[in-house]
């Protein structure tokens, strides 16, 4: 229940999850899918758990404890990553070592200087690569080389590892999209351009490359050409809530709310889990004016999804009134 709870995206999952990967009684796998699902969840996780969890006998579950440690404000990821790097199991380690990258990164930028916590990091990270470099055939593990070096701050090593990738396999699509977001990270947005418009290329109907290039055209404000790569993306991957979200989104800013709303109406029958689409279709009929869909769409968000600033609450009651 748990488990389908977090894959559904279902508003309690958080707390399910959190239950399960705590019981000591579950089954190991059980409880480390948990805490990964847990990982993917927006709501902050609790410090207390994975200290709790990173004491465990099960080499598994303390993997799990270190693919979250990302999750976590630097200070508690540390304090419980630091241990782990001296892991007996080296998934372990090269996995803390992977969470902690991007905090070295935040620290050397911090200091001005090289930073002491990739010292640290270094004997997993060399494992890590090592790791990688034994299928260094496949152009899955110089991604993830071109993931690690980006978190680490090499950019030119990044993009290094992503050409690599895309000379082994030039129809390995999630190389374009790394590439592409390395790219608009340094401020290349014209190479990244490039870049997906190759990778498309290779692959017409890939989601996340059309989804990606527009973003880009709405970075470039180019919004009828972002709305249509958006909708393509959008169609093309009808599980992807936040493609649908996003495409919605363009739409608005590009001055047809309607249309917006159309979107996200259909992307709640698909979704009815997400809390994002659903505030969205409260913002957007609240500012089309139209009063009975925004109390209907408030009172649903208000049945499914907590509300913590009284946002939503307060718009309903002022609304209710009105009609009154």
């Amino acid at each position: 229940t748990a488990l389908h709870a977090g894959r559904s995206g279902a508003p309690d999952a958080a707390a399910k999850l959190a239950q399960l990967a705590a019981d000591a009684e579950e089954p190991m796998i059980a409880r480390a899918t948990a805490l990964d699902l847990l990982a993917e969840r927006p709501e902050p996780i609790d410090p207390a758990l994975l200290e709790g969890l990173a004491e465990s006998d099960s080499p598994l579950l303390r993997a799990a404890v270190a693919r979250a440690l990302e999750r976590l404000p630097p200070q508690d990821a540390l304090s419980i990553g630091l241990e782990l790097l001296d892991d007996p199991t080296r998934l372990v380690r090269i996995d803390t070592a992977r969470a902690l990258a991007a905090f070295a990164q935040m620290e050397a930028n911090v200091l001005g200087r090289e930073s002491p916590l990739r010292k640290a990091l270094s004997p997993a990270l060399a494992e890590y690569r090592e790791a990688q470099l034994t299928n260094a055939e496949r152009p899955e593990d110089w991604l993830n080389l071109g993931v690690l070096d980006s978190l680490l701050g090499d950019a030119d090593a990044s993009e290094r590892d992503y050409r690599k990738a895309l000379a082994l396999e030039p129809g390995f699509t999630p190389a374009y999209a790394n590439l592409a977001d390395l790219y608009r990270s340094i401020g290349r947005d014209d190479d990244g351009r490039a870049v997906l418009e190759q990778g498309l290329e290779q692959a017409p109907d890939d989601a996340d490359l059309l989804h990606a290039l527009g973003l880009l055209e709405i970075r470039a404000k180019h919004l009828p050409a972002a709305v249509e790569l958006l909708g393509r993306a959008a169609a093309q991957a009808p599980d992807q809530s936040r493609y649908a979200y996003v495409h919605a989104l363009a739409q608005e800013a590009a001055g047809d709310p309607r249309a917006a709303i159309a979107t996200l109406t259909a992307a709640t029958d698909r979704h009815p889990n997400d809390a994002d689409i659903a505030l969205a279709l409260v913002s957007l009929n609240a500012k089309t004016g139209d009063r009975d869909a925004t109390i209907a769409w408030a009172e649903r968000y208000l049945a499914r999804f907590p509300d913590p600033s009284g946002q939503v609450s307060a718009l309903l009651a002022q609304l209710r009134g009105a009609t009154e």
